[in-house]
């Protein structure tokens, strides 16, 4: 029997493709989970269309990251807390404080790479990590306060 897989199933193929399978596997297995529909030509057009815009969200997607990482880059996000003598901070700038900073930038679910909390007056590279490869620098600067 001719199916179209509505979800990726292991050892027989990726969602969207049309496989033939047995048929009791597909009647008793497949189309009762909603993991596979009947093949026709109309289940056909109808998973190309939706696989097309789901496709067109992720180009738009990619396109808005690479935005927001190129506005980023010239960004410079300052903070300020008390320190001592020596420029080391009494408190310290956590990944979360950096994360409630870049949401004007409207970042959505992007990640900041953090290995450690910032600890000392100066500037510091972050990296954001938006996913899908696009990355963008971000300078953090922290001032003592006065």
């Amino acid at each position: 029997m001719r199916i179209i897989l509505l979800k990726d199933i292991k050892g027989v193929g990726k969602k969207g493709e049309v496989r033939e399978v047995n048929d009791g596997y597909a009647r008793n297995a497949l189309i009762p989970k909603k993991l596979a529909q009947i093949a026709s030509l109309s289940g056909i057009e109808s998973v190309k269309n939706d696989m097309a815009q789901k496709k067109e969200a992720h180009e738009a997607k990619i396109a808005h990251s690479k935005q927001i990482a190129k506005s980023l880059e010239s960004a410079k996000i300052q903070f300020s807390l008390k320190a001592g003598a020596k420029g080391e901070l009494f408190g310290s700038v956590s990944q979360k404080d950096i994360e409630k900073e870049i949401e004007r930038f409207e970042v959505g679910d992007a990640e900041v790479i953090l290995e450690h909390p910032i600890k000392s007056v100066g500037t510091h590279p972050v990296i954001i990590d938006f996913g899908d490869g696009i990355k963008a620098k971000l300078n953090v600067e922290v001032k003592e306060e006065k």
